[in-house]
């Protein structure tokens, strides 16, 4: 079985950082309740839904994210009414890395600009790892922790011959300014 509370618990310290909390899972006339797992995170700004696929096949992926991306939209319209307007963020969640048919279902979705933002994420080996793949990728949720790397010593670019004059007749123009005055050096 699909370990979704560790994708619940990754998610809300990823959404934490970004000032998203987590809430009940909204209600919607006339829908079927969420799959057992999904979880919602909102703000001002941006909600995050988290839905796990239940069937870990082409069909079961792709009636799911209809069902999932359903119950955004009706949510995201239901912020318009209210007028506030919120990015929406799918996160599919698979039990496994998808096979070769599966995983042109996923990059197909992805990039599908209709209604919100989508994800899908999975665990490479569920009986050993916590670690969802793609996780990191939901793009409201920020840059993963990193420190940037530094060095006591700049350095320039090597440029050639040519390039160092270009660059000279470049800066000798000085700047010019939208009404075509030049302000020189």
């Amino acid at each position: 079985m699909l370990s979704i509370v560790d994708a619940q618990l990754t998610l809300d310290i990823l959404c934490g950082k970004v000032s998203l909390a987590r809430q009940s899972i909204p209600h919607i006339d006339g829908m079927d309740a969420p799959p057992v797992g999904a979880a919602f995170w909102s703000s001002d700004y941006a909600c995050v839904l988290l839905w796990p696929i239940v069937n870990f096949n082409l069909t079961g992926y792709q009636e799911g994210a209809a069902m999932a991306l359903d119950f955004l939209d009706s949510v995201l319209s239901g912020e318009e009414l209210l007028k506030k307007h919120v990015d929406g963020y799918l996160v599919l969640a698979l039990e496994n890395k998808p096979t070769s048919e599966l995983d042109l279902a996923v990059r197909t979705l992805e990039l599908s600009t209709n209604i919100c933002r989508k994800h899908t994420i999975w665990l490479d080996d569920p009986s050993t790892s916590v670690v969802w793949s793609r996780i990191s990728d939901i793009s409201v949720l920020g840059l993963p922790d990193m420190t940037a790397k530094t060095s006591e010593i700049l350095t320039w670019p090597t440029m050639s011959e040519e390039v160092k004059a270009l660059w000279l007749e470049i800066g000798g123009y000085g700047v010019v300014h939208v009404d075509g005055e030049k302000n020189g050096r």
